[in-house]
């Protein structure tokens, strides 16, 4: 849901190749399902593809879950004991059904049902978000609901199923319990141009262009990106980072770095719901109604709006 490895690249952090390894998930005998409001090249080397409506990916994640509660699919596995307010979880899910999301989502009942069973009766089943599944209005919420219909059909952190990685950097929020080692320090060492103090082992973005820049012991020679291109207009400093960019020799060899960049294609026309007839209109705002009432009603999902600035 909300990725497109084929364009982005994947994650040479977290999985190297991943369309390698969704052509071998099916060689395998499993099934890749891409969810996604536009049909892109990841789903053409996938089983299958679900058009969904753009904003609406936490609607039918709750339908998917209300489906389990419904038909007693509920499989917690080896986290039973540490799982909590299930009870809590399955009322909150109860009004979404796949009929009541169904307008809004434009992915049919028997659709979402059936994706429901498949989730539930697989050996291992991994439900996957990215970007595009988190940048929406309910995007925190959907994020959550992926954890949430891990767990609850028995797919969290075991072989086969979403688990917690072991990437190459080390991420912030796996830093020690500071309840049980302490505060950490800071200001361990410097960057070497401006004297930046290190935080949590790292020094502010706006450091590298004069890293680049400054010949020296420790000179960086360019950056490393697992994104397809390094948007430097993003960056502190931009104007100088772009100067800096082109310097950088590879191996103090005169080439380029590396860069896989696919075929452009069309993109399908937007759908939006406020395109569509007054009867789809006030669908959609009753169900998004319901969304925010039951993320205001509800403790789990009020503390998860609360992360990302929602009321």
């Amino acid at each position: 849901m909300g990725g497109n490895p084929h364009a982005s690249g994947g994650s040479l952090m977290a999985k190297p190749d991943v369309l390698q390894e969704i052509e071998a998930i099916r060689a395998r005998g499993g099934k890749v399902v891409v969810v996604d409001p536009r049909r892109t090249k990841t789903a053409d080397v996938s089983d299958e593809w679900i058009g969904i409506q753009p904003g609406t990916d936490a609607a039918w994640l709750l339908a998917i879950v209300q489906v389990l509660f419904e038909e007693d699919l509920i499989e917690l596995g080896h986290v039973a004991g540490m799982v909590a307010d299930v009870d809590e979880l399955r009322d909150a899910c109860a009004p979404f059904t796949p009929e009541a999301v169904a307008a809004l989502t434009r992915i049919p009942p028997e659709t979402t049902r059936r994706i429901a069973h498949e989730i539930a009766a697989a050996q291992a089943a991994s439900i996957y978000g990215r970007i595009g599944l988190c940048n929406q209005e309910f995007g925190t919420l959907a994020s959550w609901l992926i954890d949430v219909l891990a767990i609850v059909s028995g797919n969290f952190d075991r072989p086969g199923t979403l688990m917690f990685s072991n990437p190459v950097p080390f991420p912030l929020a796996w830093m020690a319990s500071t309840k049980a080692n302490g505060l950490p320090s800071f200001g361990r060492w410097s960057s070497r141009v401006r004297g930046a103090p290190e935080v949590l082992g790292q020094v502010p973005a706006s450091c590298l262009a004069e890293e680049i820049v400054t010949p020296g012991p420790g000179q960086i020679k360019g950056p490393s990106s697992t994104s397809p291109a390094i948007r430097s207009s993003r960056w502190p400093d931009s104007a100088r980072l772009e100067e800096a960019l082109p310097q950088p020799r590879v191996h103090d060899r005169d080439r380029q770095l590396p860069q896989r960049d696919n075929a452009p294609r069309p993109r399908a026309a937007p759908r939006s719901v406020a395109a569509g007839d007054a009867t789809l209109r006030r669908h959609a705002v009753g169900i998004r109604g319901a969304l925010r009432r039951q993320v205001a009603a509800t403790p789990s999902f009020r503390s998860i709006a609360r992360t990302s600035g929602r009321s």
